[in-house]
């Protein structure tokens, strides 16, 4: 059975996908027009509330309706404006800016979200590409290992189960393979999502690993998450609008004034002693909160309710995230003692054992079950330490998020 080569894809770092992800993603356009929108509401909330215009005709008599049939008819048209108690306006858009804030808080949220999202694509789709060329490269060392066997065969030393025994490996090799290259196909295709492309680009993860032990400092992390993670701040930002929507529900509770202006068109008419002069008129009112328990201040009550749920979310976030990142770093510092166990011991004794035991074959020492054995065991550390390197770079990336460093 032959297996198609897999198609390379163009070689891209990570840096410019990051770059065109947060310029580009469908997610965070849309988070941009929502701040766009929230930015617009404190003006709108902080204006004086629309003056009414009004018209009317007075004592207008069914039986002759004219405005000269009466000394009261007449047209009258007003004007009336709300002034809502000084300070009220103001607070109003307190609350709308600090809620805009929010909205702020959420697309930088969204941006990290967004981030993380490819970094954590980008390293699946090197791990996918190097699990590839790992088990491709391996299948020559299995060549080498079959053509031991036939050079033994051909002299009449090797067995039948032999040369049975390496096809089986070649079969096994070759099914593995095809699971491999459609890996590389599914993690393009979680790229190309998380960048907001097409899943049909052809991607290639050409940035490398960081090779080595990756050295962070602990405090200096945990003071960078309490100071700038994107879930910290929203929670910030939620407290501070709750503490203005307080503010703005204790102002609520003083009284609105309306004045009024209107002007009066008549005729003259039979004993109208003001021989039908026009007349004009000034109003003012002013709301009574009679009923201020039931309504302001419940709102008030309702207020600060909210501001201390608001107090506890934040607490709880900060405590998650710290959580989170510890999590993390121990992540970190486990895959570093694990990858110098690779580099040091692992990777060269499974390289060693193979060679040794393809030696020892080829003068009769052991079996070919042996040398099988030791290529099963090279090719499976080879993979384990690919895969180690690409989930360090993963928690690497958490541990960016959580701190809101955006670019690798």
């Amino acid at each position: 059975m032959v297996i198609a080569p897999l198609i390379p894809g163009h070689p891209t770092a990570l840096g410019p996908l990051i770059k065109e992800a947060l310029r580009n993603h469908p997610g965070l356009r849309s988070a941009r027009l929502s701040v766009g929108a929230a930015r617009e509401a404190p003006s709108r909330l902080g204006a004086l509330p629309d003056p009414v215009f009004g018209i009317a005709l007075q004592n207008i008599r069914t039986d002759e309706p004219a405005l000269n049939s009466s000394p009261m008819s007449a047209i009258q048209i007003g004007l009336t404006q709300t002034f809502p108690f000084p300070g009220k306006l103001s607070r109003r858009e307190a609350v709308a800016r600090a809620q805009a804030r929010i909205v702020d808080k959420r697309l930088a949220m969204s941006s990290v979200e967004v981030v993380l999202a490819v970094r954590r694509a980008y390293w699946s789709l090197r791990f996918a590409e190097s699990a590839e060329r790992i088990t491709t490269e391996s299948e020559s060392v299995l060549n080498a290992i079959a053509n031991a066997i036939h050079a033994r065969f051909g002299v009449g030393q090797g067995a039948q189960q032999d040369a049975l025994q390496s096809e089986v490996a070649h079969s096994t090799l070759r099914t593995t393979l095809q699971k491999r290259r459609q890996a590389v196909r599914s993690a393009r295709r979680a790229l190309n999502a998380s960048v907001g492309r097409l899943p049909v680009a052809n991607v290639s993860a050409s940035t490398a690993p960081t090779a080595g032990e990756v050295r962070l400092d602990r405090r200096a992390l945990v003071r960078a998450a309490r100071r700038k993670n994107p879930v910290v701040a929203l929670r910030a930002a939620q407290v501070a609008a709750a503490r203005s929507s307080v503010d703005e529900a204790r102002h609520d509770r003083w009284p609105d004034f309306q004045v009024g202006a209107s002007y009066r068109f008549r005729q003259a008419a039979p004993g109208d002693m003001s021989q039908g002069a026009d007349m004009f008129g000034l109003s003012f009112a002013v709301t009574l909160p009679v009923w201020m328990n039931a309504k302001q201040s419940s709102r008030v009550r309702e207020s600060h309710a909210w501001l201390g749920a608001a107090r506890a979310d934040s607490v709880d976030a900060t405590l998650d995230v710290l959580s989170s990142l510890e999590q993390w770093l121990d992540t970190v510092e486990r895959l570093n003692r694990q990858l110098k166990l690779y580099e040091v011991e692992l990777l060269p004794e499974a390289d060693q054992a193979l060679d040794a035991s393809i030696g020892d074959y080829q003068f009769g020492k052991v079996e070919v079950v042996s040398v099988l054995k030791n290529w099963e065991m090279q090719l499976q550390s080879k993979l384990q330490y690919a895969a180690l390197l690409s989930e360090r770079e993963i928690a690497l990336a958490e541990i960016d998020a959580i701190t809101n460093k955006r670019l690798p």
